[in-house]
């Protein structure tokens, strides 16, 4: 194992969750072909979890993988042991900004594989089934859960050129892309995340459950994406900015046919393509 601590000079935590969506955001991160010009990427010597260090200079942005500080005997989907390792992390006092990055799926009846959603809202819905060896809970559930992050941040989104080096980096997932590899972007977009599900069959009945409890309480505001984790890391963070980058790999209910027969290609083009929106956003972000 390495030496290398959480550097107390880093004031941004990116935080993806599984190894797999971790591994597409490090290739993204440290090739100078991908990432903003001014970023330099300085791997991790080993300490677990921490993948690495993005710099320029000036600010540290710490690239964390939840999957990989979790206890190995415990359930990789248990929400209650995500809680557990990373409330103490995220919530140093010089983390400023966290950014959740993840493979999520839409609730549009068209396609949007291989799409970007960026956002700042989050809803996190409880649909822990009898028997679920997770068990966390939290007073901020069933209810949406907003950032403090600066509106001049989201507003580099809209410039064109930002949106031009975005989309000219997103690869095509196998399965059933959309018709366009595009970035939507808006603080308003609201993350969906249904919590302490352990069993994957269950998302069949736990996703369409979760989206009816955010309609029954917000009528306004966009779903962005629905996935198991950005609400954990907003949850868990200690400060109240805040955003989600998720990567498009299938819609709500198609799993088993947009994901299920080819989940490498699949989840790897997603959290690229996450990763490729947080490489370039970075200085903004700084």
């Amino acid at each position: 194992m390495g030496t290398d601590p959480p550097t107390v000079s880093a004031s941004v935590a990116i935080v993806a969750n599984k190894s797999w969506e971790a591994d597409p955001l490090v290739a993204v991160l440290a090739s100078p072909k991908a990432r903003a010009p001014a970023l330099q990427w300085r791997p991790s010597s080993g300490t677990a979890g921490l993948r690495g260090f993005v710099e320029d200079g000036t600010n540290v942005a710490e690239v964390w993988c939840v999957q990989e500080l979790m206890d190995p005997g415990a359930n990789a989907s248990s929400s209650q042991e995500k809680v557990r390792v990373l409330a103490p992390m995220l919530s140093r006092p010089n983390i400023k900004t966290v950014v959740a990055l993840g493979t999520a799926s839409t609730v549009d009846v068209e396609s949007f594989n291989g799409c970007v959603v960026l956002g700042t809202n989050v809803f996190v819905h409880d649909a822990k089934p009898p028997g679920s060896p997770s068990a966390w809970r939290d007073p901020r559930f069933e209810q949406v859960v907003n950032s403090t992050l600066p509106a001049k941040v989201f507003a580099a989104t809209t410039a064109p050129d930002f949106r031009l080096q975005v989309q000219a980096r997103l690869l095509t997932p196998k399965l059933n892309p959309a018709k366009a590899r595009v970035l939507f972007a808006s603080p308003r977009y609201v993350a969906l995340s249904d919590v302490n599900i352990v069993d994957y069959d269950d998302y069949y009945w736990a996703d369409p459950e979760t989206v009816l409890a955010f309609r029954s309480v917000e009528g306004h505001l966009p779903i962005g994406s629905l996935e198991t984790t950005h609400g954990v890391i907003r949850l868990c963070s200690g400060t109240s900015q805040f955003m989600f980058a998720s990567g498009i790999t299938d819609r709500v209910g198609y799993f088993n046919f947009e994901v299920a027969p080819a989940d490498y290609a699949q989840n790897f083009v997603a959290a690229h393509n996450a990763g490729i929106a947080i490489a370039q956003m970075l200085p903004s972000l700084f």
